[in-house]
């Protein structure tokens, strides 16, 4: 009989490395189920210049049917004395799951126009044990001939050594400050349904510093949300019992711990987390990777040395990409019903003589590559954390083009889309490229393995000036002049910045915005919710950058139907936002509305994100209770209501909820993931980046920074052409739940992630929904950088 003794000394598990149908993992949950990881095989994905066709499939699948079967495992020990003889298991448990799929089609299974391209799978199978591990005592579980890598594991079970599948902690760490610091215990074992602990009794739990393997605090843990009796956490058609973990969630509080250090939490019966700090800046470093992650999604410039080692070239810049123009049409955006306009009115519109050279450097997403008005919020969304901690931000500190200029680099990127919106105009000054795409336009050589900087479609269509847009980029003028007059004030510029030069322009590009905009709404237009949102929103920051009544009177106008609605709050809270910061200073600030305006902010903030919470919620997720699981759920900090009720309130608990929340999509959730590529070993390692995907140097792994979309519920947006959800392809993530077992719909929502980075509805991201929030709220909790 082979032997390998597992080293369960390192975090989480031992790796091994594996080709084909092999044992992963062996780890327990607690002292009484082990479980055992097999890996089907994996993907070698097509790459640079090649297409679907190119893509290996190395799978060398599980006997299923074998796996179940107590009688091919064994347990024996040569110290714990009840396993002197080789022992069964008395139960066997099983879920499974794809781990990636191909995007070539099966062409044998394929049926009916079914593409049915193949998926490698993972599988998770749960031992319970005819007697419980007792700690310091060694093991040797044998495997049969289930496993092609090895069939026989040892390991010694020690609490404060053997990491526990249960076990999940926020792996970035946490600020001395937070006072919600947790450690979650939870696990959902398939058809063995949830993990109960209950017969435990009352567990303690250690804080362990990791240097030196001494305990700094200890209590006992209790439970957070029970399965059966607990409130849903979120639509009952999304997980089981609307709940997001199907299982009991139990947690270890040691809030009270403050100490700077290296940590693990251990909890008896179960074994140990994953190594954390705490540390006054820890999120210094995701806000590096995903800000940083917004200058790797910059169009129209080269990515190249020294600011990146992900090279790509210049695309869809009229001036440097080979081959590319841009043509404008008169049509406006904000027309169109869909996501693009008709293509033949916005073709009856072209207007060659309108020179779009330089029309380039907007922000594009993981394939369409296109620019969007929703895009806006990136640059509202830098601004406002800046707003509220400007000293925590520096110049040079992400590495960009920029960097040395003497501007913190926070509003560096934040002033990328507002160049682009500020040389992007029509020919009588409004701002134009609500949409800039190429959709129609299919390159004949498509699907073949071009990076971004190769798209060879013949141009793309800048859609034309409107008030819609140029009502918003007034908005965000005013508010990058605020920021900088902010930034002199703080003391965080460099001496060669000429600030109110710079900030005196970009007002005055506030101030055309708004009477080009005024000037040049069409019949019918005032009466569109939209342009009354983004008037009064841009009204509201030209109030408060200016202190002229003029612009408070019009936000008086405009905010009166929503200061006591917060159900229309959503559209107008860029304004309402700016508005309840206005400092009580203010010229002619009307306080009464102020405060009528913070109450129904706070209102919202509970609506968005800590309600949930007190409703209950596990791990303390704050997201909408009524919000679908899809589009960053649970993998996005989708937390800035919160961030601006603390700063107008102070209550804690709005600041509490962004903490927790971040804890979450940090690795203290039940997949221990780290929601950012590149950052963590536990990082999410896929994500539809085709630029990634297509790169000259072969390499393979996805660019640092980026947020997918992440786990989600059946029938997403990529449906069959019949309707039907599942359109029996790589495309589609319906077709990815179907390799579940159990069924998709037994699963916890938060658990159906599949790294396949072909499915745009689970592996894709915009840079709006996704990177932009989330830089901004771990950019809010860093600290004042010193000079």
């Amino acid at each position: 009989m082979n032997k390998f003794i597992l080293s369960v000394c390192l975090l989480f598990s031992f790796i091994i490395a594996s080709k084909g149908s092999d044992i992963t993992r062996i780890i327990p949950l607690h002292k009484g189920i082990v479980m055992i990881e097999f890996s089907d095989g994996h993907i070698n994905y097509h790459g640079y210049h090649q297409t679907a066709e190119d893509d290996v499939i190395e799978s060398d699948p599980l006997d299923i049917k074998a796996a179940s079967f107590c009688e091919n495992y064994t347990i024996q020990s040569s110290d714990d004395t009840r396993y002197r003889s080789e022992l069964h298991p008395l139960r066997v448990g099983r879920k499974s799951k794809s781990n990636g799929g191909s995007m070539k089609c099966d062409e044998e299974m394929s049926i009916a126009g079914r593409c049915n391209s193949p998926h490698v799978l993972r599988h998770f199978i749960y031992l319970e044990l005819p007697f419980p591990l007792e700690q310091g005592k060694s093991y040797t579980f044998s495997t049969g001939n289930l496993a092609k890598n090895e069939n026989s594991y040892t390991f010694t079970f020690d609490e404060f050594q053997t990491p526990s599948a249960a076990v999940h902690v926020n792996l970035n760490g946490f600020t001395p400050e937070s006072k919600r610091k947790f450690a979650y215990i939870s696990h959902w074992m398939g058809d063995m349904g949830p993990m109960e602990i209950d017969n435990f009794g009352n567990p303690r739990f250690y804080v362990v510093n990791a240097t030196d393997n001494k305990v700094v605090y200890s209590g006992y843990i209790s439970k957070q949300k029970d399965f059966q009796s607990g409130n849903p956490d979120g639509k009952r058609e999304d997980s089981p019992s609307g709940n997001f973990i199907a299982a009991d969630v139990w947690e270890a509080d040691f809030s009270e711990l403050q100490t700077a250090g290296e940590y693990f939490v251990v909890v008896e019966n179960f074994g140990r987390s994953g190594n954390f700090k705490i540390d006054a800046d820890i999120y210094r470093t995701p806000f590096y990777y995903v800000t940083r992650g917004l200058y790797h999604h910059r169009s129209g410039i080269e990515l190249k040395e020294p600011y990146t080692q992900w090279w790509r070239g210049a695309c869809h810049n009229p001036k440097l990409t080979p081959g590319f123009r841009l043509r404008y049409s008169h049509y406006r955006y904000m027309d169109s019903k869909e996501e693009n306009g008709p293509l033949d009115e916005v073709e009856a519109l072209f207007d060659d003589h309108v020179d779009c050279s330089d029309m380039w450097g907007w922000y594009q997403d993981a394939g369409d590559w296109d620019g969007y008005t929703s895009h806006t919020v990136i640059p509202a969304f830098l601004m406002t954390t800046f707003e509220f901690k400007p000293k925590n931000f520096s110049d040079g500190e992400l590495n960009i083009p920029e960097s040395g200029n003497g501007i913190p680099d926070l509003l560096d990127e934040a002033q990328w889309l507002l160049n682009h919106y500020r040389r992007t105009k029509g020919p009588t000054g409004g701002n134009a490229g609500g949409r800039i795409e190429g959709d129609r336009y299919p390159a004949n050589e498509s699907g073949k393995g071009h990076p971004s900087y190769e798209d060879i479609r013949p141009f793309w269509i800048v859609y034309g000036e409107e008030p819609l847009l140029t009502f918003i980029y007034a908005r965000l003028a005013a508010q990058y002049a605020y920021n900088l007059r902010l930034a002199k004030a703080e003391g965080v510029l460099g001496k060669k910045v000429k600030a109110e030069k710079e900030a005196e322009i970009w007002h005055q590009e506030a101030l055309h915005a708004w009477k080009w905009a005024n000037e040049n709404l069409r019949e019918g237009d005032s009466s569109l919710a939209s342009i009354k949102a983004q008037r009064t929103n841009a009204a509201a920051w030209l109030y408060k950058l200016t202190g002229d009544s003029e612009y408070q009177k019009e936000f008086e106008n405009g905010i009166a139907p929503v200061k006591n609605n917060v159900s229309l709050f959503e559209p107008y809270k860029w304004g309402i936002w700016g508005y309840v910061t206005v400092p009580d200073s203010q010229n002619g600030l009307n306080k009464l509305l102020q405060k009528e305006l913070k109450e129904v902010t706070l209102k919202f903030a509970e609506h968005e994100v800590t309600d949930a919470i007190e409703n209950g919620r596990s791990y303390r997720l704050g997201t909408a209770q009524d919000k679908v699981a899809l589009q960053g759920h649970a993998t996005t900090p989708l937390v800035m209501p919160a961030i601006v009720a603390y700063e107008v309130s102070g209550i804690q608990k709005f600041l509490d909820a962004v903490y927790t929340s971040c804890d979450y999509m940090l690795g203290g959730n039940p997949l221990d993931m780290v929601w950012i590529t590149g950052m963590h070993k536990n990082s999410v390692k896929q994500a539809f980046n085709m630029d990634s995907w297509y790169r000259k140097d072969g390499k393979k792994e996805i660019v640092p920074g980026i947020i997918p979309y992440g786990p989600q519920s059946e029938c997403d947006w990529m449906k069959a052409p019949n309707g039907d959800c599942n359109a029996w392809g790589w495309w589609d993530n319906d077709y990815s739940l179907t390799y579940c077992y159990p069924h998709y719909k037994a699963w916890p929502v938060h658990e159906l992630w599949f790294e396949h980075r072909y499915a745009p509805p689970t592996a894709e991201y915009t840079v709006h929904q996704n990177i932009g929030p989330a830089a901004a709220v771990y950019g809010y909790l860093t600290t004042p950088l010193s000079k």
